[in-house]
């Protein structure tokens, strides 16, 4: 599996920037899936491949920093005869009204089969309804959190993967239970804990100090780095 960092802002893009986006591609890279579509992933998307060469969309969940350009997207593909399957959350119910277009097959998440990815997912700790899925292909596996405050089911659902990406975008001392993410250090006890390969922290405001959020991870987890656009990886 190859895994591309599209966009990694929230609530909102930098200057340049994107929201959470994230492109998953077979070896071969003949099927291209797209891991959540916040503002301005469209338009780095196409510098990997053609919108209608999408074999699939999957939404952790429907705040618009991880979906709006979804809207755009049903301009892009238009009336087009093959509807893109796409899994999101269903609630907010306004939001998921917004995706049902023509062009877009909806369906929620549960376990299945996406162009010989195969999917799982759990409950997110998030004020809208979310999921942290889990992607595996032959011998590989990767997990993304999505946003997510502390989860207990995580360090299980983790456990031995090659790759975990994951929500850390606080500074420990930013940090609250009340809040709707983890800190840094959070994303790399988790890591330690599950026993991961590798951990890619995502999901930064532009004014986040991430040389501080870099230094609280790895004092804990060395094989960490931070999301930046165009990051690429092997799983």
């Amino acid at each position: 599996m190859i895994f591309t960092v599209l966009g990694m802002n929230g609530p909102y893009a930098a200057a340049g920037g994107a929201g959470s986006g994230y492109l998953l591609r077979d070896d071969e890279m003949k099927e291209n899936i797209l891991l959540d579509c916040g503002p301005g992933v469209l338009a780095r998307l196409q510098k990997y491949t053609g919108l209608r060469s999408l074999s699939g969309v999957v939404l952790s969940h429907l705040h618009y920093d991880h979906m709006s350009d979804m809207l755009a997207l049903q301009y892009a593909l238009g009336n087009w005869e093959n509807p893109l399957r796409v899994v999101a959350p269903e609630e907010p119910k306004p939001v998921w009204t917004l995706l049902n277009a023509p062009c877009f097959q909806l369906q929620a998440p549960m376990e299945m089969e996406l162009k010989g990815f195969h999917f799982e997912f759990i409950p997110a700790v998030h004020p809208v309804p979310a999921v942290s899925m889990a992607i595996s292909r032959e011998n590989r596996r990767m997990v993304y959190t999505g946003d997510t405050n502390l989860n207990p089911e995580l360090k299980v659902f983790a456990k031995g993967a090659d790759l975990l990406v994951a929500d850390g975008a606080f500074l420990m001392e930013e940090w609250a239970a009340e809040k709707p993410h983890m800190a840094a250090a959070h994303c790399a006890r988790l890591a330690q804990e599950a026993g991961v390969k590798r951990l890619v922290i995502t999901h930064f405001a532009p004014d986040s100090d991430r040389m501080r959020l870099l230094k609280q991870a790895a004092e804990i987890f060395p094989e960490v780095i931070l999301a930046s656009e165009g990051l690429t990886l092997s799983v």
